[in-house]
């Protein structure tokens, strides 16, 4: 139970600048020493800060991303749902891309156990993989290299992107910032070279985006709709009209039932 509160308390604080010890009260209907316990241990690691009576989100960091531990937690659920609709995808003695980012994550905790190998630039993802190696004995990890921007786990630069390159994968898994009709947005833009290698070097592409992502916009633009072969995302009766739209335009949408 503290841990879903704190999910809860950080997921309303992705879409509200901040949140008031009275008003936690009556969201969670706990007491106020439960209150603080828990905002406590939010400002202890590091996901959020003290503000007077109550918290805000953690300031994001200088490359324009959150810190990975706040994005790993929002909208967990439908995540971990969108991974178990991928992994479907994999057959037995495939080769795959992983981008780094807190969706795909996910795809860490539902791999199959049968030979595969993975290529990523996200050490989350990969020091998963390991915890999990004697449950995946016939899983190859392939790691890139490069610079490692410890609250994103994501390895970056021109090492990453050359180590990156010298693969070639039957399916690269996506997890963008954003997505609408004219493509993908991330973020930041130094991943946006090494998820565009992953994207080009991959037989097909499949990007993974809960319903908050899709008909959004974010700072920069990764790639068209004609460079991906198909979108998992979540129901979401707003984005009925749009998910549509991409299926006229020839995308293939697996729409995921969230219970």
């Amino acid at each position: 139970m503290q841990t879903e509160r704190q999910e809860q308390m950080l997921e309303y604080l992705s879409l509200h600048s901040y949140l008031r010890i009275k008003e936690a009260i009556k969201l969670f209907n706990a007491s106020i020493s439960t209150i603080q316990r828990d905002f406590k241990k939010l400002i202890d690691k590091g996901l959020v800060q003290k503000v007077r009576g109550g918290i805000k989100l953690a300031t994001s960091t200088n490359l324009g991303m959150q810190p990975f531990a706040i994005r790993q937690v929002r909208l967990s659920k439908e995540k971990q749902a969108l991974a178990k609709e991928a992994v479907k995808l994999i057959k037995p003695g495939n080769s795959i891309f992983v981008g780094g980012g807190t969706t795909t994550y996910y795809l860490c905790t539902c791999l199959p156990n049968f030979e595969l190998s993975a290529i990523t630039n996200s050490f989350g993802f990969a020091s998963s993989l390991v915890e999990r190696s004697a449950f995946l004995p016939s899983l190859e990890i392939h790691l890139a290299g490069g610079l490692l921007h410890t609250k994103s786990d994501v390895l970056l630069g021109p090492n990453t992107e050359e180590s990156l390159r010298k693969y070639h994968v039957d399916i690269a898994f996506i997890s963008p910032a954003a997505m609408d009709e004219s493509g993908l947005f991330l973020t930041n833009s130094l991943v946006m070279e090494a998820e565009r290698i992953m994207i080009k070097n991959a037989d097909k592409v499949v990007i993974l985006a809960d319903h908050s992502k899709i008909g959004k916009k974010a700072m920069s633009w990764l790639c068209g709709l004609d460079n991906i072969d198909i979108l998992i995302s979540n129901e979401w009766p707003d984005n009925d009209h749009l998910l549509n739209e991409l299926i006229k335009k020839g995308l293939d949408v697996l729409k995921v039932e969230i219970t």
